[in-house]
């Protein structure tokens, strides 16, 4: 069995400790993470039992109701109030 100095395991230990810092920086991941996903909440009329109806959703930018996002992705976003009551 080969044995290491207590310089070379403090180096590796200190290496080691490193990555595991930097790593996740620069990481597609991290990348991906970047800017947060838009949406509004906002009301909008819809009908229910041939009645006009006002309910809460959330929109996106590109105007599709709700929000969908891969189960693996972290969740970013920023949500901006456009009803007519405080957050």
């Amino acid at each position: 069995m080969q044995s290491i100095s207590r310089r070379q395991f403090l180096a590796s230990t200190v290496a080691a400790g490193a990555a595991g810092v930097v790593l996740p920086l620069i990481s597609p991941r991290a990348v991906q993470a970047g800017a947060p996903s838009i949406i509004r909440a906002d009301t909008r009329v819809i009908e229910v039992a041939g009645r006009a109806a006002n309910v809460f959703g959330l929109v996106q930018p590109d105007g599709t109701h709700g929000l969908v996002t891969p189960a693996a992705n972290d969740f970013r976003v920023r949500l901006e109030n456009a009803l007519n009551v405080p957050p």
